[in-house]
């Protein structure tokens, strides 16, 4: 037997040896000389290669052999396999507290002794010492290796330090004895409730090592020093728990000593638990002689919480919860404490009486709205697969598309684009999604959300939803019984992509259905401004004039500045107001308020004071200041939790709002590219003003910004050339410009007139191509960049970091390198890139509902301007 032992092994590496001359040889030397048309394939394959290389290497490093210990009780061989722990076997042999407290009662005497004779601690000066190596040897007298030893030594060695933490009288006994292993959340509660990277920001703020925060689920989490819930209607984020860390409120109960024991309490009773019971947390508010469960709504004492997470009252109301679709973190992991199998609830509450069971609201509300109530509409993404059809593996999502391409032995024929296309169900999708494709077919994809809900991960394009599925590492969450039953399904009501399994559904399903969304129509004032060209063309020259006087008039803004600098000289001294935002670019009226930046000395450039806390600092401090000088400015408001954390307030002498912020200049450079543009084209300054007037009748006002629009106005004439790329005008300047927090802007060494295009067209036409251009833009693959003047593909700001990127975007290049550095969010809707700071996309918090809405306002404009 030992001769063909190792007759394989030598086998064994024979072959390895040979894959690894074959890999640095021919495999590398072809990829070289010529790119594989399967790159992506083998990459996934090499990364696979790499994980399970570095496992193997790790598995050569550990002996396999059994540790093996002798109990002096019963004289019992304890066999220990090398990957188990020692401690949880030790706990399982009758005898081991025996031995314990026998090596304990031996460290006692030792302690006496040396009380009673100080002269026994010179001769020997460190008794205990002898005393652990006494436990050594009685723990154990068949060491086969050293590193048994080490084991057995780090072990003892805890074990002397909860020693000398016991008292000296020596009072202790045998029945006192306690181990006193340390005590920590199981990973899964870990990772879910207190994550790492949030716990550890928190701490550096109240200086607790107790967990402080928990994240309950998405929208909620809870601070259990306060006690407080801390609340979203969307995802909840880690900046608005940051802000309330550094409230007054949580660094008070941080130093107060009641608040700080019902912490410990707290997590001292769950860490003493079983992981079953640990998932329960998310329910119970710690006070100092009780818990409380905000479930069943009572207060019972800390030693009294497994019995009551046991109780039958807890137990149905966790199970209602799962009923009906509730999302609290580690739900599904309570449900599996009880011993009950979530098939059995998806059993006794089938997809369509979950849907039913909301019966009854949904009706009422159905009463009082004029909407119609949908139900979920469940299909499988790909289903009747024919092998000798390729066409079939086309999920449903893209049928509509399906009529345009024609089988031609191996390849496909696109009608509309009188294209070839090689048989491949991820080349046939790109290309169905192409612009070139939506243009040549006159047929618009349907946008739809993704939901991995194995990985509990959301995704808005179809490219990125792909690049979810390439990885070694995918899915390795789930259960071998539950891997063969998970597919890919869509719900055409949500216009949504599901990938799991029955358990997926019936959670989905539980959710209200959504209702029906309202025909859409124009506003009836929209209406009347867009009644014919004469009205729209009076309607643009009165904003215009209107827009115009207030840049001209600038008194106010400069009264209103220098009463800001004025009153906060006092404790920023040589403070400089610098007025930016719709007053100074040319996009504002009578009652439009005034942005301010305050560069308190050095700040323009974003040299110093840029992190979040020192921003906080500044306004905070500002608010008392302001506070202090009510007969100046009223209505003062202090928002710390916006991306640049402002002041608002109301400046009595000239009526106006005022918005103030600390950071740093961009938004100030931001004004002056949007005033050059307007110089430059001054049709820019009407169509962004009559659409500014469109997007507040139609409702976008509260999602698209002002700024956000001009962008878009931007671009759209960049795309026209009747405006130049930011690219470009900074390349026409020449000469040093200001570099603001890492971001180039530009120094407008040349003239306006240089870059001036003459358009002598009527603005409805301009208006209406506006219109157009924007219904059929392609959201789902493309970002909108006034940078370049032209769209980039979102995939690049995703692949490798944003290395692929263009070289004028070589400061996000950079950036990216940074730790912590903001990456453009690229999954949103709608993507706009501010033309300054890259990472910024100006439309992140559109959802998909407004970015169908904004097409179908787009639409409905385009046939009404169209009549006129």
């Amino acid at each position: 037997m030992e001769q063909i032992s190792t007759t394989n092994c030598q086998s064994d590496l024979d072959k390895l040896q040979n894959f690894s001359e074959w890999f640095n040889s021919v495999y590398r030397k072809s990829i070289l000389s010529n790119i594989p048309n399967n790159k992506e394939e083998q990459i996934y394959l090499l990364l696979h290669l790499k994980k399970s290389i570095k496992l193997a290497v790790n598995e050569l490093s550990f002996s396999n052999e059994p540790y093996k210990f002798t109990c002096k009780e019963c004289n019992k061989i304890v066999t220990i396999e090398s990957n188990k722990d020692f401690w949880t076997k030790f706990q399982d042999h009758e005898h081991l507290e025996v031995r314990l407290s026998k090596c304990f009662s031996s460290l006692q005497e030792i302690n006496k002794m040396e009380k009673n004779n100080p002269s026994c601690s010179q001769d020997n000066p460190n008794p205990n010492q002898n005393a652990l190596n006494e436990i050594t040897k009685k723990l154990s007298n068949a060491c086969i290796s050293s590193k048994n030893e080490d084991i057995i030594n780090s072990e003892t060695n805890g074990l002397s330090s909860s020693h000398n933490n016991d008292s000296d009288d020596g009072s202790s006994s045998e029945s006192s004895f306690k181990f006193n292993f340390p005590l920590k959340y199981e990973d899964l509660v870990e990772t879910v409730l207190y994550p790492h990277s949030l716990m550890n920001d928190v701490r550096k703020i109240d200086n607790l090592k107790e967990f402080t925060i928990q994240k309950a689920n998405k929208h909620r989490a809870v601070c259990l020093l306060c006690p407080c819930e801390i609340m979203s209607t969307k995802s909840i984020s880690k900046k608005g728990i940051i802000d309330h860390v550094f409230g007054q409120r949580h660094l008070r109960s941080a130093s107060n000593p009641t608040n700080v024991d019902a912490l410990i309490k707290y997590h001292n009773v769950f860490l003493n638990m079983e992981t079953s019971y640990q998932c329960h947390q998310v329910y119970f508010f710690p006070d100092m002689n009780n818990l409380k469960c905000i479930l069943c709504n009572v207060f019972i004492k800390y030693h009294a919480a497994q019995s009551h997470i046991d109780s039958d009252t807890h137990k149905n109301k966790v199970l209602s919860l799962f009923e009906k679709g509730f999302d609290f973190n580690l739900l599904t992991n309570q449900i599996h404490g009880y011993g009950i199998k979530l098939e059995e609830i998806i059993k006794k509450v089938p997809p369509v009486n979950a849907v039913k069971s909301q019966g009854k609201r949904q009706r009422e509300r159905a009463d009082s709205s004029a909407d119609k109530e949908v139900v979920h509409s469940i299909i499988k993404a790909v289903d009747n697969v024919n092998p000798d059809n390729i066409l079939t593996l086309l999920p449903n999502r893209f049928k509509g598309h399906k009529d345009f391409l024609k089988l031609q032995q191996n390849k496909l024929q696109c009608v509309p684009c009188k294209v070839t296309i090689t048989k491949s169900i991820d080349l046939i999708k790109q290309h169905i999604q192409s612009s070139i494709h939506l243009q040549n077919s006159k047929h618009q994809v349907v946008s739809y959300k993704y939901f991995c809900e194995i990985c509990n991960d959301k995704f808005s394009s179809e490219v990125q939803w792909e690049k979810h599925f390439v990885g070694p590492n995918r899915h390795g969450n789930i259960g071998e019984s539950r891997r063969s039953k998970v597919i890919e399904y869509e719900c055409t009501t949500c216009s949504t992509v599901i990938f799991g399994d029955e358990l997926s559904l019936t959670r989905h399903l539980s959710v209200s259905p959504k209702q029906a969304i309202k025909e859409v129509k124009l506003n009836e004032k929209l209406k009347t401004i867009f009644a014919n060209r004469d009205c729209l063309k009076q309607y643009c020259k009165e904003l215009t004039a209107e827009a115009n006087e207030v840049v001209e008039n600038t008194d106010r803004n400069n009264k209103c500045c220098r009463a800001i600098e004025d009153l906060l000289s006092v404790t920023f001294q040589d403070c400089k107001a610098h007025p930016f935002g719709s007053r100074i670019s040319g996009l504002g009226n009578h009652d439009s308020d005034l942005d301010v930046f305050l560069d308190t000395g050095g700040m323009y450039n974003g040299d110093k004071c840029q992190d979040a806390t020192d921003q906080v600092k500044f306004v905070k401090e500002a608010e008392k200041i302001f506070r202090k000088s009510n007969k100046i400015f009223k209505k003062i408001q202090c928002v710390p939790t916006a991306r640049t954390p402002i002041i608002k307030l109301f400046h009595v002498a000239t009526e106006l709002d005022c918005d103030i912020s600390f950071r740093h200049g961009l938004s100030v450079e931001n004004t002056k590219f949007l005033r050059f543009c307007m110089l430059a084209q001054p049709i820019s300054q009407t169509l962004t003003l009559i659409l500014k007037q469109w997007s507040c009748l139609s409702g976008f006002n509260d999602n698209i910004s002002t700024y956000a629009l001009a962008m878009m106005v931007m671009f759209f004439l960049q795309t026209k050339k009747m405006l130049p790329s930011v690219a470009k005008i900074r390349e026409t300047n020449k000469g040093p410009h200001a570099v603001i927090d890492g971001w180039e802007t530009i120094n407008y060494s040349v003239p306006f007139e240089h870059f001036h295009v003459p358009y002598n067209d009527d603005i409805t036409d301009l208006l209406n191509e506006f219109f157009t251009y924007y219904f059929n833009f392609d959201y789902n693959i493309l970002v909108i960049c006034p940078l370049l003047g032209r769209t980039i593909s979102k995939k690049y700001f995703v692949e490798n970091e944003g290395q692929y990127l263009p070289n004028e975007m070589k400061s996000y290049k950079d950036k990216q390198k940074l730790d912590n550095a903001e990456e453009f969010r690229a999954n949103s809707p709608i993507c706009i890139q501010d033309p300054f700071d890259l990472s910024h996309n100006l439309t992140k918090a559109c959802s998909f509902s407004i970015l169908e809405k904004f097409r179908k306002y787009c639409e409905l404009s385009v046939k009404h301007l169209s009549k006129i």
